[in-house]
């Protein structure tokens, strides 16, 4: 028995992100707290994957003792992510809190395994637009040279070999 929080692939696409970055949804997470300090005037707006240090608690651990799993191989270094998949390419995001086994001892807080959604025979894919516009975020403080963002992307998947190989 363990105490996790999942977060499947409809929630994880339903849910809006800033960025678009997979990690933005730790915050949500019961437990889960992120240690990003500056906002606005630190220029972080979340929209980028370098924007942010990487760094949570998670269950009351130390920042920078967390795991971070991607299909369940390590790519995290000194407690934060090195790889953060697109929102479109998870299949579930689940944090892993307390009482997890002993496969995932290489951490002292919490571990974050990502699960990303596998090919199959027939070809798929999606794209997207993300606009971002700072009107919508205006809480009394501008910020000078804050503007309009618009990400593009998408994803692809299908078989390399029938039944064998999948991108």
């Amino acid at each position: 028995a363990n105490r996790s929080q999942p977060l499947e692939e409809r929630k994880v696409q339903s849910l809006p992100v800033i960025g678009r970055t997979a990690y933005n949804l730790l915050s949500i997470m019961p437990g889960v707290l992120s240690t990003q300090e500056q906002f606005g005037a630190g220029l972080y707006t979340g929209l980028h994957n370098w924007d942010e240090n990487g760094k949570f608690v998670i269950n009351g651990g130390l920042p920078g003792t967390n795991q971070f799993l991607l299909n369940g191989a390590p790519i995290s270094l000194t407690g934060t992510w090195q790889i953060s998949p697109s929102v479109d390419a998870v299949q579930e995001l689940r944090v892993l809190t307390n009482n997890y086994d002993a496969q995932f001892g290489r951490t002292g807080g919490g571990t974050v395994n990502i699960t990303l959604r596998s090919g199959g025979n027939a070809w798929h894919g999606s794209i997207f637009e993300y606009f971002h516009n700072p009107l919508f975020d205006y809480n009394g403080i501008r910020i000078a040279g804050n503007q309009s963002t618009h990400q593009f992307g998408g994803t692809l998947g299908g078989p390399l070999r029938k039944d064998q190989d999948f991108l």
